[in-house]
């Protein structure tokens, strides 16, 4: 019986499970640091995350209406395990490919090009975000993808240029054992270490003092209760706590936007464009309070996607007078950090009740 010691060589049905399970191990770690790092630096998307947020604008309304019925806030989220779960096999696919190489430079030299293929697919999934472009973002790809290659190849990468080196009296397994046991090693001591980065972060966020809104020039008095509406039992109360406020939304990973460095631009027809900070919005206009209420287009009668807030903000129409609107314009449109975009006609904007919101039944809009 012929005994193979070169790696790759003779792939059986159980070395090619051996393979995939390394390559589906390689693709979880390296999402791991990529979502970790999404944590520490906003601007990192989650490429998963992004073929979801894809999905669901690509599909057709009435077959996500139908899944958002059957399935509720639960759509989104299934989505998201689903792609994350396809993701993962595709790292068991690439890692049998991988596997098949019939030499250990082949594998490294495979494993690289599979490594080059991750990088520049989470890049282009990049695209249109906040950090599209961003060194951050890249270095973070780049080191998840090299991580991936390792995993998924179980041998030195740089075997793809030079051969391997056995020292002193080793055998060229026990050389390759002991780059096995220094790798997972490496591996595991900087995985637990950006975990735990992650987790203080989350932790130090989290005792951030709230942030400081102005006051309103007048505050919102509701108006005193009729005596004569009767109890109705599971009624809801009249203005909603902001942890209770329906939500409907497409983002897998919400954007994290931070208010010192959040900027609006006003531009378009407008004879004298300008940006305003969060602080310049508060300070530049007359702050006003009032309630609304705000429903979404798919609620049904009884549903409970409808709540009212005391929202704190400026009028918006006071914001588009300083740009000097120009003539012939017939919307107003809003662009969100994650590339939403709605508009409402002219009229609706300039309206008294109108409001360019900054606040939210008292504290700083979420």
């Amino acid at each position: 019986m012929a005994v193979s010691t070169e790696p790759g060589s003779g792939i059986s049905a159980r070395s090619g499970r051996a393979h995939f399970w390394r390559g589906v191990l390689g693709m979880g770690a390296a999402l791991l640091v990529v979502f970790t790092a999404r944590n520490l630096f906003p601007l990192v998307s989650f490429p998963p995350a992004r073929v979801a947020d894809l999905f669901v604008r690509l599909t057709p309304g009435d077959l996500a209406t139908f899944m958002i019925e059957r399935l509720g806030k639960g759509a989104i989220r299934s989505l998201g395990i689903g792609v994350t779960v396809v993701t993962l096999l595709a790292g068991g696919a690439l890692g049998v490919l991988i596997g098949q190489a019939q030499s250990t430079s082949g594998r490294a030299k495979r494993a690289l090009m599979a490594a080059l293929g991750v990088f520049l697919g989470s890049m282009l999934l990049a695209l249109g975000t906040l950090g599209a472009g961003s060194l951050t973002a890249a270095l973070v790809y780049g080191v998840a993808s090299i991580i991936f290659a390792k995993i998924a190849a179980e041998v030195p990468l740089l075997a793809a240029v030079e051969p391997k080196r056995v020292e002193g009296d080793e055998t060229p397994l026990d050389a390759v054992m002991r780059s096995r046991r220094g790798f997972i090693m490496r591996m595991g001591l900087l995985i637990a270490g950006l975990v735990a980065g992650g987790g203080i972060l989350r932790v130090l966020r989290s005792r951030n003092p709230k942030v400081a809104i102005a006051p309103a020039a007048r505050v919102f008095d509701p108006p005193p209760p009729d005596p004569g509406f009767p109890a109705v039992p599971g009624l809801a109360r009249e203005i909603t706590r902001n942890e209770d406020f329906y939500n409907v939304d497409i983002n897998i990973v919400k954007p994290t936007v931070d208010h010192t460095g959040w900027r609006l631009k006003i531009h378009g027809l407008v004879g004298a464009p300008y940006e305003l900070t969060f602080e310049q919005v508060q300070k530049d206009f007359e702050v006003v309070e009032m309630a609304h209420t705000l429903t979404c287009i798919s609620n049904e009668v009884g549903g409970h996607l409808i709540s009212t807030a005391v929202w704190r903000g400026v009028r918006l129409k006071d914001v588009l007078e300083r740009a000097k609107l120009g003539e012939g314009t017939v919307d107003i449109v809003f662009r969100a950090a994650e590339g939403y975009s709605d508009s409402i006609p002219m009229d609706k904007a300039l309206e008294e009740t109108t409001l360019l919101v900054f606040g939210m039944n008292g504290e700083a809009l979420p």
